[in-house]
């Protein structure tokens, strides 16, 4: 009989459980290991309750970009009353128009 995560205190007890079990298994454990089968159907309870409550959302085309230009360190702001965006490059220290 498989449990139902319900509460939160279900899901503590649960990741508390999780956590002692990765303690006592390890990548070379067998799968057919008690603590591993129990270690996974855990693992799988955990998700699905994860997936319920919160769900992660598909990114937009526009939180894309804005990733993609944190992470080339591109900054891009927008002047009051206006319709221009203006990139500053760290290494010339040039601000270009973006339109």
């Amino acid at each position: 009989m498989e449990e139902i995560i319900v509460t939160e205190a279900n899901y503590d007890a649960i990741m508390a459980r999780i956590n002692e079990l990765l303690l006592l298994t390890d990548e070379c454990s067998p799968m057919d290991d008690v603590n591993m089968i129990e270690l996974d159907r855990l693992s799988d309870l955990i998700i699905a309750f994860d997936k319920k409550r919160c769900p992660i959302r598909k990114p937009t085309r526009l939180d894309i970009i804005q990733l993609r230009l944190e992470e080339m360190c591109i900054r891009i702001t927008v002047f009051w009353r206006t319709h221009f965006r203006i990139r500053k490059h760290d290494i010339t220290q040039q601000t270009r128009r973006v339109f």
